[in-house]
């Protein structure tokens, strides 16, 4: 590290400041200023850990649940994440609630972690908690449940949960003011990338739906929209497994 900056963050870091250790950390993860350096990374990571901060607690979790620069261990990296959402650190929070949804299949500790990161205003902990009302999973179903928590992730400015919020409403559509609002939530889930939003649009330009004369000018302006959002996803996520693959094999 070269930059005037940089090095009175390390001369802070090496006085024992607790954020100053977390962004030299950063710094060596993601190689500012210097090469990458996973293995020091993580020793920056759990100096400002051990003093308690949060956001170093949550990257040390990742770099041990990939393998990066320490010894893969989805025991450590979990409790490290857990010390991070005891910390009240709304990311860790909602990760540890998926940890517990879909890892450990315990409904009953991801909807208290996930409600305490919506309170932490995440959006999409509020969306998978309206899933999870929607679905039942572990719960009684009870749409009036999922729709209040939909409409909670939607204020927020999740995609998922104004789509669904949408498609929710679109079940109980009894007008054309219900219809405006249903078109209206569509539109803003597809603006803020939910590809499925854009598939709901498509399918009513193309139909008639909700109130629209048919336009199948509309209606393909839509399904290609669909289509590069679908492919965008396709390609970063075949860019996290690389990524993934490269951690743990470098």
């Amino acid at each position: 590290m070269t930059t005037e900056r940089t090095d009175r963050i390390k001369a802070a870091a090496d006085e024992g400041r607790a954020d100053a250790q977390w962004a030299m950390g950063l710094f060596l993860e993601q190689g500012f200023q210097a090469p990458a350096d996973l293995a020091q990374a993580a020793v920056w990571y759990e100096r400002a850990a051990n003093q308690g901060l949060a956001v170093a607690q949550f990257d040390l979790a990742h770099l041990y649940w990939r393998g990066a620069g320490v010894a893969q261990s989805d025991a450590v990296g979990l409790e490290w994440c857990r010390k991070a959402a005891e910390g009240d650190f709304a990311l860790a929070q909602y990760t540890l609630g998926i940890w517990y949804l879909e890892r450990m299949g315990d409904a009953q500790k991801a909807m208290h972690w996930l409600q305490r990161a919506a309170d932490g205003r995440n959006s999409a902990a509020a969306f998978r908690l309206g899933s999870i009302y929607e679905q039942g999973r572990g719960v009684k179903v009870n749409p009036d449940e999922a729709l209040a928590w939909y409409a909670r992730g939607e204020a927020l400015g999740d995609p998922q949960a104004t789509y669904h919020l949408a498609r929710l409403y679109e079940d109980r559509v009894k007008g054309p003011t219900d219809n405006t609002t249903v078109l209206e939530l569509y539109e803003k889930a597809a603006a803020r990338g939910a590809a499925a939003a854009c598939l709901a649009l498509a399918k009513a330009y193309d139909q008639g739906l909700l109130g629209l004369e048919k336009d199948a000018i509309k209606a393909a302006e839509y399904v290609a929209k669909f289509t590069i959002m679908r492919d965008a996803s396709k390609r970063h996520l075949r860019e996290a497994l690389r990524e993934l693959k490269e951690d743990r094999t470098g």
